[in-house]
């Protein structure tokens, strides 16, 4: 098609129309994955889960939280972050405890801020100092990360029943 756009001149426009690739596309969204570990880099969707055996959250599936089911009541439930860790990760990323357990978590958070990814979450914003500690009163899939690194610095703690 051909528009004149002053006397004597024409600009030429040339219109593609890809509605039928948009349209009709089956595709589900991606996630973006960490190569080296086979995780989520934290930039999926990160919602609290009732059911993490169906539904990954930061990188976080029904393998990871059998790896470190920490639901007895004599297990440890820290996750840690060293300073000198490469890349920078929470230790262990993923847990499995029991509603009304308690995770603490030890690092420096003035440089690693511990956030919620989701609001439904009972892990809160912690800004400084070295430890803080959530105690999970339900059942679910909760997602953290490290406000300043979430595509390195990222997890999530199951509670089950």
């Amino acid at each position: 098609m051909r528009i004149q756009s002053a006397p004597g001149g024409y600009v030429a426009m040339i219109v593609a129309v890809l509605a039928t690739s948009a349209c009709s596309s089956s595709s589900s969204p991606s996630t973006d994955t960490d190569a080296s570990t086979g995780s989520d880099a934290g930039t999926g969707a990160d919602t609290a889960s009732p059911d993490a055996s169906t539904t990954p959250v930061n990188g976080c599936g029904p393998t990871q939280f059998a790896a470190n089911d920490h639901s007895a009541a004599s297990d440890p439930r820290a996750i840690a972050f060293a300073p000198t860790a490469t890349p920078m990760q929470f230790s262990p990323s993923c847990m499995s405890i029991k509603v009304g357990q308690t995770v603490t978590w030890n690092g420096d958070f003035t440089d690693h801020p511990l956030e919620p990814t989701t609001d439904d979450n009972p892990i809160t914003d912690v800004l400084s100092g070295t430890t803080a500690t959530t105690t999970f009163p339900a059942a679910g899939t909760f997602g953290y990360d490290c406000a300043m690194h979430p595509s390195m610095m990222f997890g999530a703690i199951q509670v089950v029943p």
